[in-house]
């Protein structure tokens, strides 16, 4: 069976382990049973749930990134900077970019959306031509904000 089905299986058994009856020598069975269940089990679960490699919770923290305040700038005032408006981008979202795309490029490499990330470590080192080159999948009101310290909301249709 596929390691997911074996993990949910075990944590079912797990469970149920919990409303035996009375019986202690049942129980007592069980649970060495279970002991000797979840060695195995440790080894099937590199992206499940308690792993950090889990792509559901690369997702929500990809998302959660992209979607809280990313630079420190105030409404309406112009950052400018050889020619261009620059926006400083905290260091904690950077160490965060940097965390989500070294696990995420371990699960696949060539997801796109890892160019965003890429985006966000490059302007934090100053590099602009690079960020630039990676800002294709960037969605318009992530770029603006990024690039020059505006807040554009989404079209809705």
């Amino acid at each position: 069976m596929p390691s997911y089905i074996r993990w949910n299986a075990y944590k079912l058994l797990e469970q149920i382990s919990y409303f035996l009856s009375s019986d202690k020598a049942l129980k007592k069975e069980v649970k060495s049973l279970l002991g000797v269940l979840k060695k195995e089990s440790e080894s099937l679960t590199p992206y499940l749930v308690d792993s950090p490699y889990n792509p559901w919770r690369l997702k929500e923290r990809y998302e959660k990134l992209f979607f809280e305040p990313i630079t420190t700038i105030e409404t309406g005032k112009i950052y400018e900077f050889y020619e261009y408006k620059e926006v400083k981008i905290e260091s904690k979202v950077v160490n965060e970019a940097q965390d989500i795309l070294s696990k995420a490029l371990a699960l696949n490499p060539n997801i796109p959306e890892l160019d965003n990330l890429r985006v966000i470590i490059a302007l934090s080192e100053g590099d602009r031509e690079r960020a630039l080159s990676l800002s294709r999948y960037l969605p318009h009101c992530h770029f603006f904000r990024l690039f020059y310290g505006l807040s554009l909301s989404e079209p809705r249709y």
